[in-house]
């Protein structure tokens, strides 16, 4: 097997045992660096909810036993890795690196018991632990045979985007090692421009999405726990994304994890739908999840119909019966169902799906909002009401 890079964390309340812990790191591995990190007093909490993937607030239990001193990161190579499953602190048997889940195992015995240390179970999660921690400057630890550093080098700074990311560069460079995502749709002028005009926001599928909130540092825009609309703090401005996530019925479930399963990397530094994905995807927001298809959909999916060898595909067959047939064909093919989506603000064309697809519930929302929507206008309504009264009044005298 090929050598493997993996982190160790000797947080603060187990350093007074770090001597004899770099005595068999040393021992065992070959370290690349060695480096004495110290978060802000504001963002120590929030930091161990995003390198953790939990809530942790201020003040937690695992704040208290860890200690909110400067800890230090250890980077090692294990020229010779060796897998096998052992059960983890959360009661689940996976898979891992047991050289080094092993000697972590070791080292919180040595440092009292509980979770003072903290080790990568295998190169997924050292990729992500190692972006967070250091962003885009991580790129360095994966240059064959680099040693960064063999003397402690000391860093004041947060999980990267703490503060907001400085560019979108950034922010997909971390994306790309920490969780499983794709950019739905309208990315072809990524990463240039990223406010967009037209279309509002970035759509991103994911595999979890509050795995996705915390790595990106998101901010909910909207309460309700239906609503995935958020707002990421880039290069000094918010911009506003869509987190869509498997099983949120956008796509039928088993379409999203194809979906995921079957992207590519772009080389503008995200990962982007195949583009037979792209065009039925594409396909099935205009037709689905609007009420009518506008012209620049319909020019692109003309192009990547084209591209994918579904021909002389024209405008005039958004409004007929070929487009259904090219989609519930696609979908019928692959086992996928028109799903309502879970998020109700998410328009659901009964057109095109058919009512009876339509659940109760969204039904009602629907009605209940048609009914209300002249109140969101007053002025409006006063001349509804108004009006009305004159017709009355005219019925009454002729």
């Amino acid at each position: 097997m090929n050598q493997e890079l993996h982190l160790f964390i000797i947080w603060e309340k187990a350093r007074v045992n770090e001597r004899e812990m770099m005595r068999d790191l040393k021992s065992k591995f070959e370290i690349v660096d060695l480096c004495e990190v110290t978060w802000s007093e504001k963002h120590f909490s929030r930091n161990l909810t995003r390198f953790y993937g939990e809530k942790l607030p201020k003040g937690s239990h695992k704040e208290r036993h860890c200690g909110t001193g400067p800890f230090l990161v250890i980077v090692v190579r294990d020229l010779a890795p060796n897998y096998s499953n052992r059960k983890t602190s959360k009661n689940r048997d996976i898979s891992v690196n047991t050289n080094v889940f092993d000697l972590k195992e070791m080292f919180r015995r040595l440092s009292g018991g509980g979770h003072k240390i903290h080790a990568t179970n295998d190169i997924k999660e050292f990729k992500h632990d190692i972006a967070l921690l250091f962003g885009i400057e991580s790129e360095n630890y994966f240059i064959d045979d680099s040693i960064i550093s063999t003397a402690v080098r000391k860093l004041e700074c947060d999980l990267i985007g703490a503060d907001g990311w400085n560019n979108i560069v950034e922010f997909f460079y971390v994306l790309n090692h920490t969780i499983d995502y794709i950019v739905m749709r309208n990315f072809e002028c990524l990463p240039h421009k990223y406010n967009m005009e037209s279309h509002g926001d970035i759509d991103l599928l994911v595999s979890d999405y509050n795995e996705c909130v915390f790595v990106t540092n998101a901010e909910r825009v909207f309460k309700s726990k239906r609503r995935v609309h958020n707002k990421v703090n880039i290069g000094g401005e918010d911009v506003l994304f869509d987190f869509r996530f498997v099983g949120d019925e956008y796509y039928d479930k088993l379409w999203e994890e194809k979906l995921l399963a079957t992207k590519v990397f772009s080389e503008y530094g995200y990962y982007r739908p195949e583009n037979e994905a792209y065009f039925y995807s594409l396909l099935y927001h205009g037709m689905v999840h609007k009420p009518f298809l506008s012209l620049d959909y319909q020019e692109r999916l003309i192009e990547l119909g084209n591209n994918i060898g579904i021909n002389k595909l024209v405008a005039s067959d958004f409004d007929g019966g070929r487009v259904y047939n090219i989609l519930s064909g696609f979908l019928m093919c692959n086992s996928f169902i028109y799903s309502e989506p879970y998020d109700l603000t998410v328009y659901f064309n009964e057109k095109f799906v058919g009512k009876t697809r339509i659940s109760r519930m969204r039904r009602t929302i629907v009605e209940v909002k048609n009914v209300l929507r002249p109140f969101k206008n007053p002025i409006r309504l006063l001349k509804d009401i108004v009006l009305w009264i004159r017709e009355f009044i005219l019925r009454i005298i002729t």
